[in-house]
This record gives structure tokens, C-alpha cells and sequence, in this order.
């Protein structure tokens, strides 16, 4: 039987390795040696999983990561990022835990859901096809609604009928523009023109402008303004949209006080920390919010402000695209923290 079950993990389509309790690798299958670029002739000499795993991989998303080997309810993936020769892969990271041992060794299985994240993009794109179907017909209704709403004016029957209905579709375009936006995501992270630093100040005005926020100040530009992106320059300022209107819609008065703290992290990337003084979040939100349709406006407000596909949206472009983004409460003060870290161009 022990060999049966041998053959078996070595045939299989899945990575298996079994880690001791420093996270060393004491066995990996094939299939976890080529997820992991290991020879067959090679050995581990009490190199550890993570180790391993970083050469090629981004560990997404990084709170999940933290108290690695520990078991957690938390996703884990493993993501090589896509490059001009190589499309991108996407490894989940599990622990075995229904195997009966008398050691503290860990089996640890490597799931490739690849094939899961392309059939999403199918959707995706089939949405891009019916885009346009969707809103057309919005823009309709609120041109027309916006007019009877002006028409109305000296009504008093029919205006306030006509100004709830025209809030209500107001309303509706902005989900709707939510879900849109979020589906066409994966083809924007790679889409047109690299992002240059030497824009950034012009687009944070320019979304400033549009968001009516009064109140930002940025540091260390001046110092950082000659590199560029590997992100598009649309999907750095959709990016930079989504997390200045949430510090909007998530303060208490909508008038927040944002910091943008640019910083060179290394020779191949530098973050953008924007910070706000709104209100702090629980740990588990704070896992939680790259997650598709999670409101954390609703636990705040009570109420459904939007789709909750913001923050999902600025994930899905950072990942693929080989960069990393993290979310974290201030210190010792209310408010938000998002940090975003692009890798450059070459």
C-alpha cells in the first residue's frame, strides 16, 4: 500500500512537498519540483519552501503569508508573474491537514488554478462585448430623467418623483460603471503606454479635481519623477482613482486629509503609500478587502454605497503585472493606509 500511494503522488498533477517544522523541504513530488524550478539531481540541503518559492513567485496576498507554516482559513497563492515570453501562473498553496502523522512534518499541495483564472478571462471578455449595450441605454435614461427633473421644477407633484428616479439611476450607472471596470481589468494592466512618475502629479490633480478632494499633499516627488512604470498608464490611474474615492466615501465627513509618500524601494520598484485620516478597519477586513464584492462600506455605514470591486480591481492589475499591494491601519491614529508597489521598467 505505502507503494501504491508513492507511485501515486509522484504521477500526480498536483505539487506535494513535505516541510519539517523550519519550513525546510524534506520531499517534493515532480510536479512540485517543476512548479519550483528544483532538478530532480538536486538537493534541498535544508533550503526552506519560501525560499524556494520566491525566486519565481509573488506571494499574494501577503497578510495570508504571515504566519506561514501556520494553517489559516485564508487563500494562499503563488503567482509568477506574466513576462513578454511566459503567460502568467497561478499556484494555490495548501496544507494537508487530514493525513494521520506521528511527525511534525507538514504536507503542503500545489494546486495550478491557471486554467481557472483564463476561463475568467473568457468572461471577462465576453463582457467587454456587451459593454457597450449596457451603457448605452444608461446614458439614455439619465439624459432623459435629468432633463425631466429640470422640466419639472415648478411641479411640485411630479419633481420629487422625478429627482428620486433620477437619483435612483444615477445610482444604478455607478454600479454598473463598478462592474465594468472590474471585469475589464486584466486587459488594462498591460494596455497602451507605460505609466511615467513625471504624470503623477497632474493625475492626482486631475482625479482631485473630479473627486472635489481639497486636501492632498504629496512627498518626494521631485526625487522620483524620471522612472516608469511596467503598468499601463490607465490602469495606474484607475488604480489611483479607486483608493483616493474610497478615502472619500469612507470618511466620516468626506473631506479626508491624504498623504501620497512615494518612496524607491529597490532597484526595480517603488510604492506609493496613500494615507488617509478616515476610520480604521478590523484585521479580518483588512484580509478581506481584495476580495470581489466585499463592502466594508456596508459593516462602516450600514448602507451599500457601491459594487465593493474597487480594491479587487486594483489587485488584479498589480499581480499581474508583478506588483504588490497591501492595506494596513495608521498608527496611533484613525485611517488607512494603502501601499502599492510597481515594479519599473527596465
Amino acid at each position: 500500500e505505502r507503494s501504491k500511494l508513492e507511485w501515486i503522488v509522484e504521477q500526480a498533477q498536483e505539487g506535494y512537498l513535505i516541510l519539517n517544522q523550519q519550513d525546510e523541504i524534506l520531499y517534493a513530488n515532480p510536479q512540485a519540483r517543476k512548479y519550483l524550478h528544483i532538478l530532480d539531481s538536486q538537493e534541498f540541503n535544508n533550503k526552506k519552501f519560501l525560499e524556494f518559492a520566491r525566486l519565481t513567485y509573488v506571494c499574494t496576498p501577503e497578510l495570508s503569508w504571515e504566519n506561514w507554516p501556520e494553517n489559516t482559513n485564508l487563500v494562499r497563492h503563488l503567482i509568477r508573474p506574466e513576462t513578454k515570453d511566459e503567460k502568467a501562473i497561478l499556484l494555490q498553496v495548501g496544507i494537508v491537514n487530514d493525513l494521520p502523522t506521528t511527525s511534525n512534518s507538514k504536507l503542503v499541495k500545489l494546486h495550478d488554478v491557471t486554467k481557472k483564472i483564463v476561463l475568467q478571462n473568457d468572461i471577462w471578455k465576453f463582457h467587454a462585448v456587451i459593454e457597450h449595450k449596457l451603457r448605452t441605454p444608461i446614458a439614455c435614461l439619465l439624459g432623459s430623467l435629468d432633463f425631466i427633473v429640470t422640466m419639472s421644477s415648478n411641479n411640485p407633484e411630479i419633481e420629487p418623483l422625478a429627482t428620486i428616479a433620477f437619483e435612483g439611476a444615477k445610482r444604478l450607472s455607478t454600479q454598473l460603471e463598478d462592474i465594468l471596470q472590474y471585469v475589464a481589468a486584466p486587459d488594462l494592466a498591460r494596455a497602451g503606454k507605460e505609466f511615467y512618475l513625471t504624470n503623477l502629479h497632474r493625475v492626482i490633480k486631475e482625479i482631485a479635481d473630479s473627486l472635489e478632494l481639497k486636501n492632498i499633499n504629496i512627498e518626494n516627488y521631485e526625487e522620483l519623477n524620471g522612472y516608469r512604470f511596467i503598468l499601463s498608464h490607465q490602469a495606474t490611474e484607475l488604480i489611483l482613482k479607486e483608493v483616493l474615492e474610497n478615502s472619500k466615501k469612507f470618511h466620516p465627513t468626506e473631506e479626508p486629509k491624504i498623504d501620497i509618500i512615494l518612496q524607491k524601494v529597490d532597484a526595480k520598484h517603488i510604492s506609493i503609500e496613500i494615507c488617509d485620516d478616515g476610520v480604521n478597519l478590523s484585521y479580518e477586513q483588512l484580509v478581506q478587502v481584495w476580495q470581489p464584492y466585499h463592502q466594508v462600506e456596508k459593516l462602516l455605514t450600514g448602507q451599500l454605497a457601491g459594487m465593493g470591486l474597487g480594491l479587487s480591481t486594483i489587485a488584479t492589475l498589480m499581480w499581474k503585472t508583478g506588483s504588490s499591494c497591501y492595506i494596513y491601519n495608521r498608527e496611533n491614529a484613525p485611517g488607512i493606509v494603502v501601499k502599492l508597489v510597481f515594479l519599473l521598467q527596465d
